[in-house]
């Protein structure tokens, strides 16, 4: 018992999910459910996952050499949680995509973009793709 309640310590100090997570198993393993800190533990463990998870996302959208099916997915997540700071990010990404996107791959790029976004119902993305699309036709037109 104080060999699980001074790893359970530990852990919580050094702010390790994996440390954190061992600690955890092995309390339960023992049988241990009661554990003083225990529950404070598995909440500190929830924010931990939580906190990487943000990291993961905010990574894959600063990362230029991400897909926009990647980006799309952070934003769809990103919403699904509630996390705006990440989603607002993650449409700006896709817009500048979208905006930086010339010739027939610009084109290709801003309707996949459109495709996914109305794939994982995100209206705004849709509208950003929309609308990049007009600037493209009036651009179009302009050149005539």
């Amino acid at each position: 018992r104080a060999l699980c309640k001074a790893q359970l310590e530990s852990a919580m100090e050094s702010e390790s999910l994996v440390d954190l997570r061992m600690a955890i198993r092995f309390a339960r393993q023992q049988g241990i459910e009661d554990l003083p800190g225990l529950g404070a533990g598995v909440i500190k463990e929830e924010e931990l996952y939580i906190e990487q998870l943000r990291r993961r996302a905010m990574s894959i959208l600063r990362n230029h050499s991400s897909s926009i099916a990647a980006v799309v997915s952070v934003v769809k997540v990103a919403k699904q949680r509630d996390w705006n700071d990440i989603a607002e990010e993650g449409m700006q990404r896709l817009e500048d995509m979208a905006n930086e996107a010339t010739g027939d791959e610009g084109v290709a790029c801003i309707m996949k973009i459109r495709h996914l976004a109305e794939e994982n119902s995100l209206q705004a993305m849709v509208s950003i793709a929309d609308h990049a699309v007009m600037v493209r036709v009036h651009e179009a037109e302009s050149t005539r």
